[in-house]
């Protein structure tokens, strides 16, 4: 017997109520598979039958049957919260999380509509393999086969960091009873080996650096932030971060000697305790034009570099990379951060004692009791780290 019209409009009807009550989109993903069926089964049996969520069901440990209520969010719901808690990255860090996240859910067969407890284990695996085993495009539109290449394990490593990280963030919500991503991590020692350990320019190089960095033309403002950036990085060896964030008023005289104030400040960011400190400003520096260039205002929160601030310092990284390519002194072992590490090799050829080194890079002095517990009250002068600095002297200009 068919039914009737009046029966199909009444069905019709209770079905439309019945979704206007949810109020949500994708009902049957956002709670749990047991509150869902349960919610089927109280419903009019007049009421045209629902398919049930689709893919892997969950464990037992994922949902418990007396938590009938738990609403679950959606995959790109939880991506978009994690980003927004961490909005405070640098932009290239963020572009990464995003990018490692978005070749998960690729590669392990996921959608942003699809609920977070279909993040399984074996979506995991899924998701390994192929960064393993399957090469990348080396540029666009790139078709032959010597245009692929095969990320090294630091970088990998780096990705599965990632997505970990994220993995954890949903655990500490409850969205995920365990990390799916645990024991997922690539062997230390073939990390370990694949890294190129930096090293710091020679004396020939550094009188290759420095005049290209001053041929630069003063009216190319954004290329021009990019030599004072490295200039400041190469007098100093300070963070490229902690340079690139550094105000008007954080460049200032202490005791009649220019510093840069590397605090940790509101909108700044350090590594550490230590990285807190005062490095005075190389005289070098201030003959080459520093102060002129910068022209420094004592009360101004405005930042010495607005263009490279709000990107970053792996764009510096990128330009001075460039720079090195074109000087064709570029080798694995060196980039930005080898001058950091020339300012070191500099301060032990002069001599310098150890707690100042450390005091000028921004290091803890030492982990053994002699520095931890006699030498915590350990402090110098401006007038002692500007002595023990002006010691180390670059290639003439």
């Amino acid at each position: 017997m068919s039914p009737s019209l009046d029966g199909i409009v009444t069905a019709v009807v209770e079905r439309l109520q019945y979704m206007a009550q949810t109020q949500r989109k994708y009902p049957q993903h956002r709670r749990s598979p047991r509150a869902y069926i349960k919610s089927l089964k109280s419903t009019s049996r007049r009421v045209p039958p629902v398919a049930l969520p689709t893919g892997p069901m969950p464990d037992e440990p994922w949902y418990d049957p007396h938590e009938d209520e738990v609403e679950y969010p959606l995959i790109g719901e939880a991506i978009l919260a994690y980003q927004k808690e961490h909005s405070h990255r640098a932009k290239m860090t963020r572009y990464q999380s995003e990018r490692a996240i978005s070749s998960f859910l690729d590669h392990a067969h996921l959608h942003e509509n699809s609920p977070i407890w279909m993040v399984t284990r074996d979506a995991c695996k899924r998701w390994r393999a192929s960064l393993v085993d399957a090469p990348e495009p080396k540029g666009k539109g790139s078709s032959s086969p010597r245009a692929t290449r095969i990320p090294s394990a630091v970088t990998l490593e780096k990705r599965l960091k990632m997505v970990t990280h994220f993995m954890n963030w949903c655990v500490d919500r409850e969205w995920l009873p365990t990390n799916p991503m645990h024991g997922l991590s690539l062997p230390k020692r073939l990390v370990a080996s694949a890294k190129v350990r930096k090293t710091s320019f020679s004396e020939e190089e550094l009188a290759k650096i420095i005049p290209a960095l001053l041929a630069l033309p003063a009216h190319d403002l954004p290329r021009t932030e990019f030599k004072w950036a490295s200039l400041a990085l190469m007098f100093s060896g300070a963070r490229c971060m902690e340079v690139c964030q550094l105000r008007h008023q954080d460049i200032r005289q202490v005791d009649g000697i220019w510093v840069f104030d590397i605090q940790n400040a509101e909108g700044h960011r350090v590594k550490n305790a230590p990285s807190v400190r005062l490095v005075p400003v190389h005289s070098q520096l201030i003959q080459l034009g520093l102060l002129e260039w910068a022209k420094i205002k004592p009360h101004s929160t405005a930042r010495v570099f607005p263009l490279i601030f709000p990107k970053g310092s792996p764009l510096v990284s990128m330009w001075f990379t460039r720079l090195l390519k074109a000087l064709s002194i570029k080798r694995p072992e060196v980039s930005l951060h080898s001058l950091r590490h020339t300012l070191a090799v500099k301060l032990a050829q002069a001599r310098t004692f150890p707690a100042l080194q450390h005091r000028l890079l921004g290091h803890a002095i030492g982990k053994g009791v002699e520095e931890r517990v006699y030498l915590a009250g350990l402090d110098f002068k401006v007038k002692e780290l500007s002595e023990a600095l002006e010691a180390v002297k670059f290639p003439p200009f």
